[in-house]
C-alpha cells in the first residue's frame, strides 16, 4: 500500500505509541492530507511498517472512530470519515533572496514567438562550454533528465576510457550502457524493465486524455497540466505526508530541467552551494555553469553530516542518499532545517527513487517537516514510466512560484507533452499508477534479495555492499587495495560485465566504489554477473602471480 505517515515526530512527543499514532492520523485527517473516503492501511500492514504492535494500531483506530474521524466497514476496512475544509500549507514563509538574473527575468516581458525560447543553454557563459562527452555530466542512474540539447549526454563510455578496457592482450569494446551486447551483463543502473509496464492501462489513459482534449480545447498553463498537478498533490499528501496544493507544483521536462532553473534563480556569482560529497553530477554541473562555489559536505553511513555552512543553497537526498543509499535520521533532518532557518538558506530536496520501498519505516521528507517554506521538493516519473515520458515536478514556496514561472516561460513558453500529462493524471486518479508501483516494488524486492545473495556468495571479499530497503541500485565500496580496482574493472569488462564507477560522482578523492543496478536484470543474469565478477578477480590474481614469477625469473 502507498502510505506515508510522519510518525517519528509524534513518537518523540507522546509516551505511548498508540497515542502517537492516533495524533499523527488525526492531524493528517484534520489538515486534509488524508481525504474523506481514504482507506487506511490494515492493522497488520501498519504494525509491520511502523514497528508497532497490532494492539496499539487497533487502539488508535478505535479512538479515531470514537471521535468521528474514521468509520469501519466490516470485511472492507477503515475509512476516513471527516472532510477537512481545505488542504493547508505551512503558514510561515521566510523571505528568499533571488539572483540578479532572476530579478532581470521577472522585470522583462518576452514575446512568445522568441525563436530560442526553448534553449536552456542560452544563458551559459561563453567561458564555460558544456562537454557532452564528459562523464561528469552523467545523469541520475539512467541519464533521464537533460538540461538542454547540449546537456543531453551519451550513455557510452568515453572513448579514452573504453580504449583502456583491455585484458590479457584483447581489446574489449563495450556496448552502450542502455544496449549491451547480448552476452554482456550491465550493472549500470537503468530504468524499469519495459516488460513490466502496464501498456494496456497506459493506452486507455492516453485515449481518455485525447478524448477529453478534443472536447475541452483551451490554452496551456506554464505550470503544466492542472489535472496532473492536482493528482501529484494528492499523491504526495498520501504517500509522503507533504501538505501542498496544485498551485505550488510546477511541471518540467524532467527533474533536471527544474533543478537547472532553480539553480539560476537562487545562485549569484561566487555564492557557496553545498553538495553532498558523492552526488549526482548533473547538479554539480548546474552549479558550475552559474559560477557557484561548491562546498563538499561530508557523508557517513547516515548520509550528509550537518555543518554550519556559509551558503545560500543546499542540495540533498535525505530519503536515500544518492548514490550511497544512506537514510538521513530525523535528528539530522531537523538540524538541516535549523541551519536553513538560521542562515536564510534554501534546501532543494531531491527525492529521486523513494517510490520503491519494500522494508523499513517510511521516511518523513524534509518538506513535510518544513514550517518556513525553505524546502523545495523535487520529484520525477523517470524511474516509474517509459523512457519517452519526460515529466519532473517541484513543490515550491509561494514566493518562488512567479519567479520560477517567469524563468520557465523564457525557455519553455508553450509547454510540451500536454496530452501525456493529462494521461498521467488519469493514470494516477484511476489507481493504475499505484498498482504499477506496488507490482514494481514487489519485483525489485525479489531481485534485490537475489542480487545480494549471489554477491555475498561470489564477491564478498571484493565489495562492501550498503544495505538498503528501497530503490533501484546498491552502493558497493571496494574492499581490496585501491591499485587493484582498475585492474579488476578491466578484467570484468573482458568477461562482459559492466558497472558504474563512482569516481565521477565524487567531489574529492575517495575510496573506489561502484553503483550496481539490479532492477533491470532477471535472476539468472544477476547470478551470472556475480559469478563472472568472481572469475574476473581470479584473472587479476593469476595476472599478479605471473608478474611475481617473472620478477623471480629475472632475478
Amino acid at each position: 500500500m502507498d502510505f506515508m505517515l510522519p510518525l517519528e515526530s509524534y513518537i518523540e512527543r507522546y509516551r505511548y505509541k498508540y497515542a502517537a499514532l492516533y495524533h499523527a492520523l488525526k492531524d493528517a485527517i484534520w489538515e486534509g492530507r488524508l481525504e474523506e473516503g481514504t482507506r487506511l492501511p490494515s492493522s497488520r500492514w501498519m504494525a509491520k511498517h511502523y514497528g508497532l504492535s497490532r494492539g496499539s494500531v487497533a487502539e488508535a483506530y478505535e479512538m479515531l472512530q470514537a471521535d468521528g474521524y474514521v468509520h469501519t466497514e466490516i470485511g472492507s476496512g477503515t475509512y476516513v470519515a471527516f472532510a477537512a475544509t481545505s488542504v493547508s500549507s505551512p503558514t510561515e514563509e521566510a523571505p528568499i533572496l533571488l539572483s540578479p538574473w532572476a530579478r532581470r527575468v521577472m522585470s522583462t516581458k518576452l514575446p512568445h514567438h522568441r525563436q530560442n525560447a526553448g534553449r536552456l543553454c542560452q544563458v551559459d557563459p561563453p567561458n564555460h562550454p558544456i562537454d557532452s562527452s564528459n562523464p561528469s555530466n552523467l545523469n541520475h542512474l539512467d541519464n533521464p533528465d537533460g538540461l538542454c540539447p547540449s546537456f543531453k549526454l551519451s550513455n557510452r563510455l568515453p572513448e579514452a576510457e573504453a580504449s583502456q578496457y583491455s585484458f590479457g592482450g584483447a581489446i574489449h569494446t563495450p556496448g552502450t550502457a542502455d544496449a549491451p551486447s547480448p552476452s554482456d551483463i550491465s550493472f549500470v543502473p537503468r530504468r524499469m524493465p519495459e516488460d513490466h509496464f502496464p501498456d494496456a492501462e497506459w493506452r486507455r489513459s492516453l485515449s481518455a486524455a485525447a478524448a477529453a482534449s478534443a472536447v475541452n480545447r483551451g490554452g496551456t498553463d506554464t505550470k503544466g497540466s492542472l489535472e496532473l498537478r492536482e493528482a501529484i498533490a494528492a499523491h504526495l499528501r498520501l504517500t509522503r505526508g507533504i501538505r501542498t496544493l496544485a498551485e505550488r507544483i510546477i511541471l518540467f521536462n524532467g527533474s533536471m530541467h527544474g533543478i537547472a532553473l532553480l539553480t539560476q534563480l537562487l545562485i549569484q556569482e561566487q555564492d557557496e552551494v553545498v553538495l553532498e560529497q558523492l552526488c549526482y553530477p548533473g547538479i554539480r554541473r548546474a552549479v558550475e555553469v552559474c559560477d557557484g562555489r561548491i562546498v563538499a559536505a561530508e557523508l557517513d553511513r547516515e548520509g550528509i553530516i550537518p555543518d554550519d555552512w556559509k551558503a545560500r543553497l543546499l542540495f540533498v537526498t535525505p530519503a536515500r542518499q544518492f548514490p550511497t543509499g544512506a537514510v538521513l535520521s530525523l535528528q539530522r533532518r531537523r538540524e538541516l532545517l535549523s541551519w536553513a532557518s538560521r542562515t536564510g538558506a534554501v534546501i532543494v530536496e531531491d527525492d529521486y527513487d523513494s517510490e520503491f520501498r519494500w522494508g523499513g519505516r517510511p521516511i518523513e521528507p524534509l518538506k513535510a517537516l518544513d514550517t518556513e517554506e525553505r524546502v523545495i521538493y523535487v520529484g520525477s516519473f523517470s524511474k516509474t514510466m517509459p523512457e519517452d515520458f519526460r515529466v519532473g515536478f517541484a513543490v515550491v514556496p509561494p514566493s518562488l512560484v512567479e519567479p520560477l514561472l517567469s524563468a520557465k516561460q523564457l525557455y519553455d513558453p508553450i509547454p510540451s507533452g500536454q496530452l501525456e500529462q493529462r494521461a498521467m493524471a488519469y493514470f494516477m486518479t484511476r489507481g493504475s499508477y499505484a498498482r504499477h508501483l506496488r507490482r514494481l516494488t514487489r519485483l525489485y524486492e525479489i531481485r534485490y534479495s537475489v542480487f545480494t545473495t549471489w554477491m555475498k556468495y561470489y564477491t564478498d571479499s571484493l565489495f562492501d555492499l550498503e544495505p538498503t530497503d528501497a530503490g533501484l541500485h546498491v552502493f558497493g565500496r571496494w574492499r581490496q587495495d585501491p591499485a587493484s580496482y582498475e585492474v579488476f574493472r578491466r578484467a570484468a569488462a573482458a568477461r562482459g560485465v559492466w558497472m558504474r564507477d563512482m569516481k565521477d560522482y565524487s567531489l574529492s578523492p575517495s575510496v573506489p566504489a561502484v553503483s550496481f543496478g539490479f532492477s533491470h536484470l532477471d535472476e539468472q543474469q544477476l547470478e551470472e554477473g556475480a559469478r563472472r565478477m568472481q572469475l574476473a578477480w581470479q584473472d587479476v590474481l593469476d595476472l599478479q602471480k605471473q608478474g611475481e614469477q617473472q620478477d623471480l625469473d629475472r632475478r
